[in-house]
């Protein structure tokens, strides 16, 4: 899909952030759809995500996966545009980007020996490709670490990505080793799998501009339950909440469950119909839309199988409402050892919600410990945090 290359992109600005002259490749997994001469994101890795980036360079290029598709959604952002060019390349790990791995690389090579310095986000197979090569070419390089490489393959669901899950922690973990400069989105997890004998940086990605104050428990006979994510993904753990609410209900306690991130068709087709208290809300695009909805819940439940250090968990312990999560990846540096319970456990999950529903002085707990800790990603400090590893990058070149 190279030759689906944005050609020509409209104006979003007139001149570049940066007073550099100096060129960025970024290199990642993310999967744009193609349409009508330009790419579009659901809002992981749209335009406005390079923002930070031209801060200190004049230009990027973005080598990530695309398909070419007949309609956009309306929740779906434009990535290219002034500034920012996006290159779109077939799979790696299909068949033919197997088949035809040397074209691939020769692609990425091209391209990075256009630019001054290369990002690459791991784990991805474009990512430890676009790696190795830059180090070939010596080009300054950074590697953003978001995720475990091994949980993301392991809890996908199918039997090919099971197989292939420990390869790819190996090869995440030993490109890694040599990259000269890293960040990692946790304080110790990642930073435990994928060592470095470079420099390293713990800087999350989430940005938080307002936190309010603790919410206060009330005595209410129904609640509402909130969870963010594709509920079609199995790692989302959807299944194991629903289990949860399902035992608080048949205690006599009205709870219903609402899920952002998708219609859930997926979801049903392996699991059938859900019960009448859960509702899908599909996407929102709108951010503000998104904090009035958390603004309306009770609780926020974070139930994955892998996770690095999830945005949605923090942005809701933003608003001040307890919340809980499963004790994989990130989320035990967010949450209290009472917040948390296996993943797949839906009797502990249970108990864990239901005391925060019954009791107020665990309530008040969760929801104090929930303020405090997402005061700790204020959007200033973590823009400076990561506009100076972006400077020690442009230093190298």
């Amino acid at each position: 899909m190279e030759n689906l290359c944005m050609q020509a992109c409209p104006s979003r600005r007139s001149k570049a952030y940066s007073g550099s002259d100096m060129k960025l490749l970024f290199c990642h997994d993310h999967v744009f759809s193609f349409y009508r001469g330009n790419y579009y994101s659901p809002g992981k890795l749209d335009y406005k995500k390079f923002d930070v980036y031209l801060e200190k360079f004049s230009h990027i290029t973005c080598i990530a996966r695309a398909r070419q598709v007949e309609s956009i959604d309306n929740n779906y952002h434009q990535a290219n545009g002034n500034l920012v060019d996006i290159v779109g390349l077939e799979n790696p790990s299909s068949l033919w980007g197997l088949l035809n791995r040397r074209v691939l690389k020769r692609v990425i090579r091209d391209h990075i020996r256009k630019v001054d310095a290369v990002i690459v986000r791991l784990p991805s197979e474009i990512g430890i490709i676009a790696a190795q090569l830059a180090q070939e070419e010596g080009k300054p390089l950074l590697a953003e670490v978001v995720a475990s490489a091994f949980d993301c393959l392991w809890y996908r669901g199918d039997i090919l990505a099971k197989i292939y899950a420990p390869f790819l922690e190996l090869r995440t973990a030993h490109v890694c080793e040599t990259i000269p400069l890293l960040t990692y989105v946790t304080s110790n997890f990642l930073q435990s799998k994928y060592a470095t004998q470079g420099c390293s940086y713990a800087i999350s990605d989430v940005i938080i501009n307002e936190v309010l104050l603790p919410r206060r428990w009330i005595n209410k006979s129904s609640f509402t339950v909130g969870m963010i994510g594709n509920p079609d993904l199995k790692i989302k753990g959807l299944v194991t909440l629903i289990e949860a609410i399902q035992q608080i209900r048949s205690k006599g306690v009205d709870v219903n469950l609402e899920v952002l991130g998708g219609n859930g068709h997926g979801y049903m087709l392996r699991n059938g119909d859900v019960p009448g208290w859960v509702t899908f809300l599909g996407t929102f695009s709108n951010p503000g839309k998104v904090i009035g909805w958390l603004d309306q819940i009770d609780f926020y439940v974070q139930p994955s199988l892998t996770e690095g250090l999830p945005r949605s968990l923090i942005e809701a312990m933003s608003r001040g409402m307890p919340a809980l999560g499963s004790n994989v990846g990130g989320i035990p540096e967010l949450l209290l050892e009472a917040a948390l319970f296996a993943p797949c456990d839906s009797k502990q999950l249970a108990n864990s919600l239901f005391k925060a529903m019954v009791c107020p002085t665990h309530y008040d707990e969760l929801a104090k410990h929930s303020s405090e800790t997402a005061n700790k990603f204020n959007s200033k400090v973590l823009l400076q945090s990561r506009l100076d590893v972006l400077d020690k990058l442009s230093s190298l070149v």
